[in-house]
């Protein structure tokens, strides 16, 4: 028999108390789960007091309201960089997270109205993970951080698991874990030893199986790829109030420290430049054609060498030629344009048109050969969820919330991976953008095609100079990027602005990283993948739309049975 809690922490009797002092364990539990603490056990219990409050309480709507209040101060704790971006925008997020993370007291206290209560333990694990799915895929373009799963990436039996179930199935796993310690305090004599037992066999069973490697697919390593990565740190700050002539004395540095990485032996294979650390306005050949008509120049008093002007395509024309030069292939993080044009103004200025993507540029023979343009826009980073379609409301609420923003960029529409030309072979790279990398569809489009793997490996250009110097919030991007290894079956290189730049392999360890915020150039030696690839990669995520879609059906059948028993309840009530 289950030892009845006080009165006043017991959600059954007091709702909103209980709730929010559980709640708060909740938050705590949870947020030293993730960076910058890395606490990741407390994913096995994180989700435990939330559980208990939904098997509680006879208010769930009070109830949640009370876990939401409890959980803000964790979600602002960890988007504390998000102030220096957005100040405005800051606790709005914070309450939308909030509010995500109350919404399951309601939603699985009404599946558990429908469902038979041996089977309770299970119905709460799945409207966990539902919920999970619909937040970080589904609504607002998704925002897929802080899922339960993520923190078993440093726990190698369960992280396994990713490459056949995705992390958020292994979310779903620790989720079954939880319910079934949530039952057990709460459900009375056989219940409670029979959800006991039956999560911790599942839960064990998982951690076994992945012990001993059957959850990870053979592949070799035969082949490698030598890679050079650029890690600049530029601030966020200076990267946007640079001058010409401070941007050209940036460049020349980043020239030299390509140039060493190019006359290193053996001979790379591949320098990659960070996220849009291309200081100029254009590399393809057609804008550049655009700008040299223009005659377009640079005149200003703090150029080097006491010069007055440059052309504007000066930095292409210098890149473009030791690229050249060197012979080595490279990825360049630029401002990618399509219908460039170049308009004198009234002012004596020049205005821009055509589209403006976030791109990764393949550089080799001293040209532009290819180029991936960001297809998944970071919402409310690059891109207003909904709101953009009405240009007039979105710059409205850029005043109000970031002024100086504009959201102009264009999203791609190919996620074909880029071809590096070497002498003996073609390497295939995958090429996500930034925040790309936190979105396990995006990338496994880019890597997989109708089940069949197409990349060989993925590198992640990204500029995390936003987080400022909140490391947390680079170490959680990290983390991300293995989950996307494992769950691909393929290294992962970052070219990280601010850092972490590092190499990934393909069961998520990082065999070599650079320091944050610190300035590095890596030599890295990685190997390439055989084989067909994960099950993850070839099937996608499953488990996370179908747990979504039992959640909103079980949540909407158990409001109703809810609604038609109150009805039935009243009209008894006036019949006696």
């Amino acid at each position: 028999m289950s030892r009845p809690a006080p009165s006043w922490i017991d959600p059954a009797h007091r709702p909103f108390i209980g709730a929010l002092l559980l709640g708060a364990l909740h938050a705590v539990l949870l947020g030293l789960a993730f960076p910058p603490f890395g606490v990741w056990g407390c994913a096995f219990v994180a989700a435990v007091p939330a559980m208990i409050v939904t098997l509680r309480t006879q208010r769930p709507w009070r109830s949640g309201v009370g876990l939401a209040i409890a959980s803000a101060p964790m979600w602002a704790v960890h988007h504390a960089w998000t102030w220096e971006v957005s100040a405005a925008g800051m606790p709005g997020l914070v309450a939308y997270l909030a509010v995500w993370s109350g919404l399951f007291v309601p939603v699985a206290h009404a599946a558990l109205r429908v469902v038979p209560r041996e089977t309770r333990w299970i119905a709460l694990a799945i409207v966990w993970a539902g919920l999970e799915h619909l937040r970080g895929t589904v609504v607002g373009h998704g925002y897929p951080w802080f899922m339960l799963g993520h923190p078993m990436i440093d726990f190698a039996p369960l992280a396994a698991w990713g490459s056949i179930l995705g992390a958020m199935g292994v979310g779903f796993i620790i989720a079954l874990g939880n319910s079934a310690l949530a039952c057990a305090i709460i459900e009375p004599g056989k219940l409670r030893a029979r959800a006991l037992a039956l999560g911790m066999v599942t839960l064990g069973t998982a951690i076994i199986i992945g012990a001993m490697g059957l959850a990870t697919p053979t592949m070799t390593s035969e082949r490698t790829l030598r890679i050079g990565v650029l890690q600049t740190n530029m601030p966020q700050s200076n990267k946007q109030q640079a001058s010409i002539g401070e941007r050209f004395t940036d460049f020349q540095h980043w020239m030299g420290q390509s140039h060493e990485l190019a006359q290193a032996r053996p001979l790379l294979d591949l320098i990659v430049w960070p996220e849009t650390m291309f200081p100029g306005l254009a590399l393809d050949e057609p804008s550049l054609t655009t700008e040299r008509e223009a005659n377009l120049t640079y005149r200003l008093d703090d150029l080097p060498n006491g010069r007055t002007q440059m052309p504007s395509t000066l930095f292409a024309d210098v890149l473009l030629g030791a690229q050249d030069d060197w012979g080595v292939p490279m990825l360049v993080g630029a401002l990618g344009r399509a219908d460039f044009r170049i308009t004198p103004n009234q002012v004596g200025s020049y205005d821009f048109g055509g589209e403006v993507f976030n791109s990764v540029m393949a550089l080799q023979r001293g040209e532009v050969t290819a180029r991936y343009d960001k297809v998944a826009l970071t919402p409310f980073g690059e891109v207003m969820p909904y709101i953009s379609a009405w240009p007039w409301l979105e710059k409205r609420l850029l005043d109000l919330g970031a002024n100086g923003m504009s959201f102009d960029l264009s999203a791609g529409t190919s996620a074909e991976p880029l071809n590096v030309v070497r002498t003996d072979r073609t390497v295939r790279v995958a090429t996500p953008v930034c925040f790309e990398s936190t979105v396990p569809w995006v990338c496994r489009g880019m890597v997989y095609e109708q089940g069949k793997r197409r990349a060989d490996l993925v590198v992640n250009v990204t500029n995390d100079g936003w987080f400022g110097t909140f490391d947390g919030g680079r170490q959680h991007h990290l983390l991300h990027a293995r989950w996307r290894a494992i769950e691909l079956g393929v290294p992962v290189v970052r070219a990280a602005n601010t850092g972490i730049s590092c190499a990934i392999d393909p069961r998520g360890h990082v065999i070599e990283a650079a320091a944050a915020r610190q300035e590095a150039a890596l030599n890295i030696e990685i190997g390439l993948p055989e084989g067909s690839g994960t099950i993850y990669g070839r099937i996608g995520n499953v488990l996370g739309p179908v747990s979504a879609m039992l959640t909103i059906v079980l949540g909407l059948v158990g409001a109703v049975a809810h609604r038609r028993g109150r009805k039935r309840r009243r009209n008894d009530a006036t019949d006696e």
